[in-house]
C-alpha cells in the first residue's frame, strides 16, 4: 500500500469514528414547562397580602395552543380599617391577546361587588420572543402611562433595563448573573433627567436549588419575573434601599421553605 492509499485509509477510519462518537453523544434535553398554578405565597406579591380563609390561593394559568390566555388569582386591596393591607382573591383576572410580535394583557374583574382600576400591559417581542419593551397603563398610579425597555447580554440573559424617559423621572436597573446562569442581584438607580441618583435600591437573590425553573413563561407578569430569570429557584430575597448619599436607609428580607415532589419537582402550590 503507497502513502496516499494508506493517508486515505486512516482518514476515513478517523472520519467514521469521529461520526459514531457523535451520534452517541448524549442531547440536552430541553423540558418547556407549562404551569398550571401557583400559591401566591411563593411569588412576589405585597408582604403584608393575607390568605383567603375560604379560598385555595391558588393563581390559575390558562394556555391555549401552549401560549398563556388567562391568570386567574389577584390582589384585592383592603380598607385602612381592616387592619390588612390586601387579601387573594379569584374574581380578578389577566387577559392575555396576542398580535404578531405583541402580547396585550390586561387586568379585569368577574366580580359584580366591586371594580378594579385600568391596568393594561403591552409587550412588544423580538424575532426570539424576548420582551424588548413594556407600555404600562395604570388608571390609579401617576404617571399613568410608563414604559420599560430591556436590553439583553450575549448570553440572552436581561442585562438592563430602562423605565420612563429621559427628560423626567426614570429608572436604570442591572442585572447580574452567577457563572451557572442564576440571577445574583438587581440594582436599580431612581434619576430626575440624566441626574446623579437620589435613590438606589439593590436586590440579592440567594439559597437557589439545582432543580429546573419551571415558570419561565411567566416572565411576562411582575409578580412571576424575577422568578422566570434564572435557571433554578431562590429561596432567599432581600432588598437594600440606599438614599442619595449611599447611605442604607432601609432593609428587607424573605425566606421560602420551598416544596417538592417524590420525583425532585418543586412545587410551588405549597408553601
Amino acid at each position: 500500500m503507497n502513502i496516499f492509499k494508506f493517508f486515505i485509509v486512516v482518514s476515513t477510519i478517523i472520519l467514521v469514528s469521529s461520526c459514531s462518537n457523535e451520534e452517541n453523544l448524549p442531547s440536552e434535553t430541553i423540558t418547556e414547562y407549562s404551569p398550571q398554578s401557583y400559591h401566591f405565597v411563593n411569588m412576589d406579591y405585597p408582604v403584608g397580602m393575607v390568605m383567603s380563609p375560604t379560598l385555595d390561593n391558588l393563581v390559575k394559568i390558562n394556555y391555549d395552543n401552549n401560549k398563556i390566555t388567562k391568570r386567574v388569582g389577584g390582589i384585592f386591596y383592603l380598607s385602612a380599617g381592616s387592619g390588612f393591607s390586601s387579601t387573594f382573591t379569584n374574581e380578578i383576572y389577566d387577559e392575555l391577546i396576542y398580535s404578531n410580535n405583541l402580547i396585550l394583557i390586561n387586568r379585569k374583574t368577574s366580580s359584580t361587588n366591586f371594580s378594579i382600576s385600568d391596568f393594561e400591559r403591552k409587550l412588544v417581542l423580538d424575532n426570539q420572543n424576548r420582551i424588548i419593551k413594556k407600555t404600562i397603563y395604570q388608571g390609579n398610579v401617576y404617571p399613568y402611562n410608563d414604559t420599560i425597555n430591556y436590553f439583553y447580554n450575549s448570553s440572552g440573559q436581561i442585562r438592563e433595563t430602562f423605565k420612563g424617559r429621559l427628560d423626567l423621572s426614570n429608572e436604570k436597573a442591572k442585572f447580574y448573573y452567577n457563572q451557572i446562569g442564576n440571577l445574583d442581584s438587581i440594582v436599580t438607580t431612581k434619576h430626575y433627567q440624566n441626574e446623579p441618583f437620589y435613590e438606589k435600591k439593590k436586590e440579592v437573590f440567594s439559597n437557589f436549588d439545582n432543580t429546573p425553573n419551571p415558570l419561565k413563561k411567566l416572565i411576562v407578569f411582575e409578580e412571576t419575573f424575577n422568578r422566570a430569570i434564572s435557571k433554578n429557584n431562590y429561596s432567599k430575597y432581600e432588598k437594600f434601599t440606599y438614599d442619595s448619599n449611599n447611605n442604607l436607609i432601609n432593609t428587607e428580607f424573605r425566606n421560602w421553605t420551598l416544596q417538592y415532589d417524590n420525583s425532585g419537582n418543586i412545587n410551588f402550590n405549597l408553601h
